[in-house]
């Protein structure tokens, strides 16, 4: 295994939670548990929706588009480029598969069709709430609708994603994971932990995905996935990441036998996906 430092200048704050939000959650946990719980609860699930920035519009008008129902749940993929050797991308929370327009360009100059993701409840899609195992579900259903796929490049949850993808029976030559949580556990305390919530809490929300997706969650971390993968992986992560901290990927990396650990400085969570470095470590590592 290796590990790099890549040095950049620039820092990216996270979304900040608006104080009246924190403030309805505070009143409600004066009310009552219960009440407060199910607002947490279903924020936990509910992507915040973003306008299209001015700088993914190019890669927007420039792909090409399908949407694919995948279960009873629509998501979109925007494909750029033409050839055998095919990508995979894949967001993270709130994102958008158009988050890889830096990166997606850059993988069809050097010879691969690009396929993006947006997952269900998020861009234009339909609903409004969705979770990690339906984002497995969209990478298994377009890597089905696309044919064999080289490689898989994931952000953030989508990382989680990823790894329960190829738990799932996916098989790819190689993987990138951008910026991801390596616990599930982990996510529910970052959760909690921004809206200032206690113990009681964190347990609520762990109880609630035990009764009603896995009787053991940290089964589908990344970090015990990784134990069983052989799958050649570039982890990417930034040590200013304020939404998924870098020793998330430290133990991703270090379970992980046939890694490489990239850590960058002054990225952020999401400027990861366009700096030029980082783009051209995961072209050098694709083509590799």
């Amino acid at each position: 295994m290796e590990q790099n430092t890549d040095v950049t200048a620039t820092n990216t704050p996270s979304l900040q939670i608006p104080k009246a939000y924190l403030a309805y959650v505070k009143l409600l946990q004066t009310i009552s548990f219960s009440l407060a719980a199910r607002e947490i609860r279903k924020r936990f699930f509910t992507p915040i929706p973003f306008p299209l920035p001015k700088r993914e519009r190019p890669f927007i008008e420039e792909s090409r588009r399908e949407n694919l129902t995948v279960g009873d749940r629509q998501i979109t993929l925007r494909t750029l480029g033409n050839s055998d050797k095919k990508i995979l991308f894949i967001h993270g929370w709130s994102g958008r598969g158009s988050q890889a327009y830096a990166i997606a360009p850059a993988l069809v100059e050097a010879g691969y069709e690009v396929t993006t993701i947006t997952a269900q409840a998020h861009g234009d899609n339909p609903g409004k709430r969705t979770h990690m195992l339906q984002f497995t579900d969209a990478i298994l259903a377009a890597a089905e609708h696309v044919g064999k796929v080289d490689t898989l490049i994931a952000h953030s949850i989508g990382g989680a994603a990823a790894f329960n993808a190829l738990a799932g029976g996916l098989d790819v030559q190689k993987l990138v994971i951008l910026g991801a949580p390596s616990s599930i556990l982990d996510v529910i305390d970052d959760f909690c932990s921004r809206l200032n919530l206690d113990d009681r809490y964190r347990q609520y929300l762990a109880q609630y995905l035990r009764d009603n997706y896995s009787p053991d969650i940290e089964a589908l971390a990344p970090r015990n996935l990784a134990k069983k993968m052989s799958v050649p992986g570039l982890i990417v992560h930034d040590k200013q990441d304020i939404d998924v901290g870098f020793e998330q990927a430290e133990a991703l990396h270090k379970n992980w036998s046939n890694s490489k650990l990239i850590l960058t400085e002054g990225l952020g969570h999401r400027r990861i996906l366009s700096d030029e470095g980082v783009v051209q470590a995961i072209v050098s590592f694709v083509r590799s």
